[in-house]
């Protein structure tokens, strides 16, 4: 059986005040693990490396974080996954009037996709996060998408920036993924036996328009969804129209006077099962033991989703229905649908149906189609014209 072990950590904020502390915390990871034989091949972290994204605290979260794992699992540095989060943006360089120009586009998705592909834009809006870009480059850690090979097995992990415009702790709804920057990423592990998104907000997180438009990709490109940003630790199998997913938020490594936890994943690719381990810190053991308010006994077992990946040529048909319209439309079907329940939750419209997707074509060239030919056959056509035909 081939397996891949995770190692999920999130949320040590650290800087001198504290970084004395993680370090004890990380020896006590590394000790948990060993006691139970849980030895990792990955370790993802999803996000708040720091507490005011500055170089000095990089410089702590690489001596005290990621050397010491590394160096105890004798792992190479791509091994080390990681994303931004709000504490990673340095908010001595968010432009006041920019950012005000960026919250009047969040609402409109498409004008979010445009930003996210102009790269000069963006790279405005990254300068925010250029301590952080900086030290993931010369720390050599992963902190792009890529296609990880474990033990022959091709793990691909979606680097998603939920971050990237953040400028406060009062971001919910403020935020956006974009369907441009999860195509972009996606679409490079399209091919991969194991895609893993990561990310340090969770959907709840991002304004409502961009959860709609990313979060029926996500189900249907990821058989795994891993976040930080709560400071608690929770799993969720989700089930809808446009897939299956399981979602694992991870607690905060340290954060003073909260609970603190890390998460473990055991991930067979052949029997597409998950064992997650969810750890608490013990101030009277100080030690960390398993959850057992995660589960009975801190273990939860799982399903992967069955599915078959989607083309990484798979384009996502654009919604032109503008979003005051289409909130409208959803509460008409709403009020008119029955109610479909799953456990104690009623699924919302947008989770009943299947966004679809236009595959490339395999025809090598043009070739005229009869009307009467359209007509009479099974095969399913897709007519472009111009607007004015």
């Amino acid at each position: 059986m081939k397996n891949i072990s995770i190692l999920h950590l999130s949320d040590t904020h650290i800087c001198s005040g504290n970084s004395a502390i993680i370090s004890e915390r990380i020896k006590e990871v590394c000790a948990c693990a060993d006691e139970r034989k849980l030895i990792p091949e990955l370790i993802v972290f999803s996000g708040d490396a720091a507490d005011r994204g500055n170089p000095d605290e990089y410089s702590l979260f690489r001596e005290k974080v990621i050397l010491p794992l590394l160096d105890h699992y004798s792992l190479d540095s791509h091994r080390f996954v990681i994303v931004p989060g709000n504490h990673d943006v340095d908010r001595s360089k968010v432009d006041s009037l920019q950012q005000a120009g960026v919250t009047q586009l969040i609402p409109k998705p498409e004008e979010m996709d445009s930003l996210w592909r102009n790269v000069e834009q963006r790279s405005m809006l990254l300068s925010r996060q250029q301590a952080f870009i900086r030290f993931a480059n010369s720390s050599q850690i992963q902190h792009n998408s890529a296609i990880i090979e474990i033990s022959g097995i091709s793990v691909g992990v979606a680097c998603l920036n939920s971050a990237w415009l953040s400028a406060s702790d009062k971001d919910r709804n403020q935020l956006a993924v974009t369907r441009a920057q999860l195509n972009e990423s996606s679409e490079s592990i399209s091919h991969a036996d194991l895609k893993l998104g990561i990310m340090h907000h969770p959907l709840s997180w991002l304004h409502d328009s961009d959860a709609v438009r990313v979060r029926t990709q996500i189900f249907q490109r990821f058989e795994l969804l891993l976040h930080g940003h709560l400071h608690e630790d929770d799993g969720a199998t989700i089930l809808s129209p446009a897939g299956e997913l399981q979602q694992f938020s991870c607690n905060a490594l340290y954060a003073k006077g909260e609970q603190c936890g890390f998460m473990f994943y055991d991930i067979c690719i052949q029997t597409r099962s998950i064992a997650a381990y969810c750890f608490r810190w013990s101030e009277k053991n100080a030690k960390f033991v398993p959850n057992t308010e995660f589960s009975a006994d801190g273990l939860w077992n799982a399903n992967l989703p069955g599915r078959e990946a989607v083309s990484n040529r798979a384009l996502t048909v654009q919604r032109k229905t503008s979003l005051s319209g289409q909130t409208k439309f959803q509460a008409k079907l709403s009020r008119q649908l029955p109610s479909i329940v799953i456990g104690k939750r009623e699924l919302s419209v947008e989770e009943r149906f299947l966004e679809p997707y236009i595959v490339s074509s395999n025809l090598q060239k043009e070739r005229k189609f009869r009307l009467q030919e359209v007509i009479q056959s099974n095969n399913n056509y897709i007519i472009e014209a111009l607007p004015q035909t």
